[in-house]
């Protein structure tokens, strides 16, 4: 099934989602909403709507959890509301959210640590692999570096989290 353009803007797309009858509940994460149904038996199920847009209208191409959606950012919650009808998928949702955990508990760890001066060390891929500490940005706490062009905030996905918290470490010690 491909997607289904025909709304003016993204907030549009959500409201007449929302609006349903048979739908209980969402969650829009990026360009996935996460939906709860009910059939007309009564039976509840889930699915994603992937949203998108094309020639200046949104759409969305719905896929149901029976489908085993290539997406894994469904609420916890949601897993609970309705009965599992595809147990492998489910398993990479556990898998999916259990390293995402782990990685904000790294990021954590490192923002706890870190001090003026200290190095952060990015994957890599990234070029240059080394900065150095600056300070925290904003109410998120962003990490702002500092390299030859400048300052600028570092995201938290190009850092080398073990690397960093075992540098980090050593410098304790």
């Amino acid at each position: 099934m491909g997607y289904l353009f025909s709304f003016r803007s993204r907030e549009s797309l959500i409201e007449d989602v929302q609006r349903r009858n048979n739908v209980l509940e969402t969650s829009v994460r990026n360009n996935e909403m996460w939906v709860v149904h009910k059939n007309d038996e009564g039976e509840k199920f889930l699915s994603v709507l992937l949203i998108k847009q094309s020639e200046g209208l949104f759409g969305y191409k719905q896929i149901e959890e029976s489908h085993g959606p290539y997406y894994y950012n469904v609420p916890k919650k949601f897993l609970k509301m309705v009965p599992c009808t595809n147990a492998g998928w489910r398993a990479e949702v556990r898998k999916h959210q259990k390293e995402k955990s782990l990685k904000t508990l790294r990021m954590k760890k490192i923002r706890n640590m870190l001090k003026k001066g200290d190095t952060i060390y990015l994957r890599e891929s990234c070029k240059p692999n080394e900065l150095k500490f600056v300070a925290y940005a904003g109410k998120q706490k962003k990490i702002l570096a500092e390299t030859e062009a400048g300052f600028f905030n570092v995201a938290p996905r190009f850092i080398d989290a073990d690397k960093t918290i075992f540098e980090l470490r050593k410098n304790i010690d």
